[in-house]
């Protein structure tokens, strides 16, 4: 998808273990070529990123809290809070009913729970997280940077993304 690209991307760009993303953050397809201002400000949403340093156990807490917010009305709001995030740098497993997930590393197997991940998240998912009251929320940073120019830095040095694989 296309989210799953720009997820990677500012994986790819800030040199994070993972990224976790609103999948909203792509309101349009990504296409190969040359982007303009234009096609940048259609496609990708300009929502801030934030960095954390999270062990494996609070990285599934947070994924789990992101998962139950998109795939149940249990918050008692009319809308789910997020879309179905978009994941790079870790793999997950879902159980049909949304209740049960399991993040892997790319490799299939399983996050160490004291080892520590440096994640980038979205500004909705930070806001979900909030809005939930996950007790990791405080643990990230704003990195000074968006969606939008992230994904434009890395298009400046000349580096496109691999539509086909999600990756560079």
């Amino acid at each position: 998808s296309a989210a799953s690209v720009i997820a990677q991307t500012v994986r790819s760009a800030v040199g994070a273990d993972a990224a976790l993303l609103d999948g909203k953050a792509a309101a349009a397809p990504l296409y190969e070529g040359d982007y303009t201002e234009s096609d940048l400000n259609a496609a990708i949403a300009d929502e801030n990123l934030y960095a954390g340093e999270l062990t494996g156990a609070q990285m599934q807490a947070i994924f789990n809290d992101v998962i139950w917010a998109t795939t149940t009305y249990q918050y008692h709001t009319i809308e789910p809070l997020v879309d179905y995030p978009a994941l790079a740098g870790m793999k997950a497993r879902l159980s049909s009913d949304g209740r049960q997930s399991l993040l892997l590393l790319p490799d299939g197997t399983g996050l160490d729970p004291a080892a520590t991940y440096t994640v980038v998240i979205s500004q909705n998912v930070l806001s979900a997280l909030s809005y939930l009251q996950n007790e990791n929320v405080n643990r990230f940073v704003p990195l000074g940077a968006t969606l939008q120019s992230t994904f434009r830095d890395q298009l400046a040095t000349g580096r496109h993304p691999d539509l086909d694989h999600a990756g560079w």
